[in-house]
């Protein structure tokens, strides 16, 4: 499996390093990477070092402030223009600093090659300018420590001793789910020192321990002497922010993210603006050997195994959107899951929802839907196992949001006809007391 790498390479007052940090980048044997050098706002000649070392290079972007950003800033500036796919693994890199040997990507991609593995922590060694260490002789390693089992399972990270200058990389869609909030201190402004923090707590939150890889190989050298003296003069702001940082509230694990399935790629449509005139975000089927499972209209039933898709905003959606407009290429769903959310829509809209469906469907592929069985229902309550008050919830929704008002009501012999109308093959019911479920395939003759 081919992963893509893109380095997002952070300057400032770098000339002495720069030249170091981006040859060891250039020369890793996988190439299969994107780099975008920030030069931010350096006085030195950083910027024109970084120009004539990377001027014939096309996997090479160099961008140069026109004021001091920070690191977070840059990030959130540099990530986009190198990466357009949620399962691109990022890696920050100071320009003080740079990898260890031209196999570091090769390691990596020992990790990522895993589709389990959302992001890799693992330790350093440290460089000082000295006879010593430029002999060879002095290189300290700083075994960075596997977060214990007990600290992931209760995603207690923020109360964690994180260990500074950790080597980090991770999956695009971790950062892009980070609130821009929470990268940001108490007076709205985005944190400068200790800002790491910010976005490796929630990575790490977001991951958990399942999918985060703790490797024992070193694959960063830290320029201790250089930064060590630039940290130090604001010593005491970096202790306020990374006060303030572990403040923030945690974020949840994700169960079931759509990023995260190597058959989809997030991608924009720019042939269908949104009315708006924004563009239209769809998600692209990539591999005709997946196997991609739709949880529709999952509500707080999440499924492992799926892309649980909700309109509401919920923890465990992966998808979130409306089901009338389902943002899924044609062909490209091999099961559809659609229980308890059909009886929501009006009888032409939910026509005009199996239709989207059967066109998500790929060949073969399955829909088992789940619905109030109006017969059954008033059979239940005329013999007295339902009360009025439990028959009219059946036939009307429970009606304590929004969306959970009833719009339709079917019995089997009606939804298979809705069913067959469309195209659907090999239909059967099973009865389920106040409900009936509805199983169909899609099938090309």
């Amino acid at each position: 499996m081919s992963v893509n790498y893109c380095f997002v390479v952070l300057a400032f007052m770098a000339e002495d390093w720069i030249g170091k940090c981006l040859n060891s980048i250039r020369s890793q044997k996988v190439q299969d990477f994107r780099c975008i050098v920030i030069d931010d706002n350096s006085q030195d000649r950083t910027f024109e070092i970084a120009h004539k070392f990377i001027a014939d290079n096309n996997r090479f972007i160099l961008k140069r402030n026109t004021k001091r950003r920070y690191q977070i800033e840059n990030i959130l500036c540099g990530i986009p223009k190198v990466s357009s796919n949620p399962n691109d693994v990022i890696i920050i890199i100071n320009a003080f600093d740079w990898l260890k040997h031209p196999r570091v990507l090769v390691r990596l991609n020992k990790e990522y090659n895993d589709l389990n593995t959302w992001m890799t922590y693992s330790g350093y060694e440290t460089y000082k300018n000295t006879l010593r260490y430029n002999l060879g002789l002095r290189h300290k390693r700083v075994y960075i420590r596997q977060i214990p089992y007990e600290v992931a399972a209760q995603g207690f990270y923020r109360y964690y001793e994180w260990q500074d200058n950790t080597f980090v990389t991770f999956k695009r869609f971790l950062w892009d789910r980070i609130e821009v909030k929470d990268l940001k201190n108490l007076q709205g402004n985005y944190y400068k020192l200790a800002g790491e923090l910010a976005w490796i707590f929630p990575i790490l939150e977001m991951a958990g321990f399942e999918h985060s890889k703790y490797i024992h190989d070193f694959l960063y050298i830290y320029n201790k002497d250089v930064q060590t003296r630039t940290e130090n003069l604001n010593l005491m702001e970096k202790i306020i922010s990374e006060h303030e940082i572990r403040f923030v509230p945690s974020y949840n694990k994700i169960v079931n993210p759509l990023q995260v399935t190597s058959d989809l790629n997030l991608i924009h449509d720019t042939n269908k603006p949104e009315p708006n005139g924004n563009k239209k975000t769809i998600f692209k089927h990539a591999n005709a050997r997946s196997h991609i499972c739709l949880n529709l209209g999952c509500g707080t039933d999440i499924r492992e195994g799926f892309i649980n898709m909700d309109i509401r905003k919920m923890s465990g959606i992966g998808l979130r959107a409306s089901i009338l407009n389902i943002p899924i290429r044609d062909n490209s769903v091999a099961f559809i899951l659609f229980y308890d959310a059909l009886e929501h829509f009006s009888i032409n809209d939910s026509i005009s929802i199996l239709k989207n469906c059967y066109r998500i469907l790929k060949p073969l592929g399955d829909i088992d839907i789940r619905v109030p069985h109006l017969t059954n229902l008033y059979r239940l309550h005329v013999e007295g196992i339902l009360d009025a008050r439990a028959y009219q919830q059946h036939i009307y929704g429970n009606q304590d949001y929004n969306e959970n008002y009833h719009k339709s009501g079917y019995t089997p012999e009606l939804l298979s006809n809705i069913c067959k109308d469309i195209g659907y093959n090999t239909i059967s019911i099973i009865e389920e007391a106040g409900n009936f479920r509805l199983t169909a395939k899609k099938i090309i003759t």
